[in-house]
């Protein structure tokens, strides 16, 4: 009986598809669980780029138009604001981390190899797999890497005029090398270049800078032109029209010959009269602001004999140089650091102005020595790197010469918006900066203009940030 009982039951087959069923069951379950976790660490993860993305780019637009001052603060700034913070002594290999990085950066050190200028952000977070670890016991790690960059034209000459013929001109045998930047032309009209006599124009083409012109057509007129040429271009936009011009100060000041010092970094000094300095006068000026309101031609001018300079009490000199006492005695000063009490900025930039707007004067500096470095810092509301800056409602086609010996050396940007720029004779500016926003823009008589000291971030013509990956 016993043995036909056995037999029945292994002969039954009732519930062994139940049996399967829980089994089958329990795996279905555990797999589904662990797709729901995975699925989970993508979304996780997919924050976590997102967070990234936006925590770089906000870095990297800071750091290119200096507000927030501290790009390294903004971007784990907005990283925090996603719930990812920065901790101090965090890296590339620290976990939990937000880490930014860039050689653009200081005190930073790459997590990966990326294009110099460019910043990234890598943000790590463990994370754990509750049923993987029945097989890998050690938490698993997401993480995201973020790089961008500043995209955008940035130049050094801006001819604005969309009219003129020609808006840059190159003549007789004047020979304008634009070595570091590109040069930008708004004139849609024929001959809106023009290279005669024995002049030439170029640029470092090999370093990926040309000559843009928004008109199709261009007149060597027997000069050379050796600059890469892209015709056709959209117009350039003037990047200071919504930058507001300083005001004039009280008391202003009649002085003319000597020493001016702003007393504090970055202060302001307001010109009575025009700023005309003949043979035999020389005038320094300590870091800041000059405002000149007089209108007019010639509202500063220089001549044979005569000695424009900024002057500070930085180790840079005016001629870019390292510091050297003996310079400054050959001013009159007993040591470099007295020349400006209480100043420790550096560079100037000369205003333009007048009132009403349309009465602001223009430049001539046609003689004597020229030392001037622009502003190392915003000052007044102005941008870094003004030398020189004319109310944007001043009278069109105000004419504005920089006609000097090789005595010139100016280093910044020439910001006048409703000028003719004219840049004669054998002025040089040889191991300097110059940069030129105007009208329209004069090479003559043999002008030598050389600008191979600009520096990677010229004047940005507009741009946006960019995600490389």
């Amino acid at each position: 009986m016993v043995t036909n009982l056995c037999r029945k039951l292994i002969a039954d087959r009732r519930g062994a598809t139940a049996i399967m069923i829980a089994v089958m069951a329990a795996l279905l379950i555990g797999f589904t669980s662990l797709g729901f976790e995975v699925v989970q660490a993508l979304q996780i993860q997919r924050h976590m780029q997102s967070a990234a993305d936006s925590a770089v780019l906000a870095a990297v637009t800071a750091n290119k138009t200096g507000y927030p001052s501290d790009p390294t603060q903004e971007g784990y700034g907005v990283a925090a604001k996603a719930g990812y913070n920065h901790s101090s002594g965090d890296d590339c290999t620290t976990s939990p981390t937000v880490y930014l990085y860039s050689d653009a950066l200081s005190g930073t050190t790459p997590c990966l190899t990326i294009p110099s200028g460019d910043v990234g952000i890598r943000i790590k977070q463990p994370f754990t797999l509750r049923l993987a670890k029945v097989l890998f016991p050690a938490d698993f790690t997401l993480h995201v890497d973020a790089v961008a960059y500043w995209s955008g034209k940035s130049g050094c000459i801006l001819a604005l005029s969309t009219t003129r013929t020609p808006a840059l001109w190159v003549s007789g045998n004047s020979n304008t090398n634009v070595q570091s930047c590109d040069t930008y032309i708004n004139s849609d009209a024929s001959n809106a270049v023009k290279i005669d006599g024995t002049a030439s124009f170029g640029c470092n083409g090999a370093g990926g800078y040309s000559l843009n012109i928004q008109g199709t057509t261009f007149q060597t007129g027997g000069g050379t032109n050796t600059c890469p040429t892209d015709t056709g271009q959209p117009p350039t936009s003037d990047p200071y029209a919504a930058t507001t011009t300083p005001s004039p100060t009280s008391p202003c000041t009649s002085t003319t010959n000597g020493t001016l010092n702003p007393a504090t970094s970055g202060g302001v000094v307001t010109f009575c009269n025009k700023v005309m300095l003949t043979n035999g006068k020389t005038l320094n000026l300590c870091p800041g602001v000059y405002i000149v309101t007089a209108g007019g031609n010639n509202a500063v001018s220089t001549s044979s004999g005569s000695t424009l300079q900024s002057v500070s009490n930085s180790p840079l000199l005016s001629d870019g140089v390292t510091a050297n006492p003996t310079y400054w005695q050959t001013l009159g000063f007993t040591s470099w650091n007295a020349v400006c009490p209480n100043n420790t900025g550096n560079g100037v930039a000369i205003v333009l102005t007048g009132s009403p707007a349309s009465n602001t004067g223009s430049a001539s500096l046609s003689g004597g020595t020229i030392k001037l470095v622009g502003l190392q810092s915003s000052a007044d509301g102005l941008p870094a790197g003004i030398v020189f800056w004319q109310n944007q409602g001043a009278t069109l086609d105000n004419s504005d010469a920089f006609t000097g010996s090789t005595s010139q050396f100016i280093d910044g940007v020439l910001y006048l918006p409703q000028g003719d720029i004219s840049w004669a004779g054998s002025t040089t500016t040889a191991g300097g900066c110059t940069e030129m926003i105007a009208q329209t823009i004069k090479f003559t008589g043999g002008a030598v203009f050389q600008n191979a000291g600009c520096p990677q971030n010229t004047i940005d013509f507009g741009g946006s940030p960019k995600l490389l990956y």
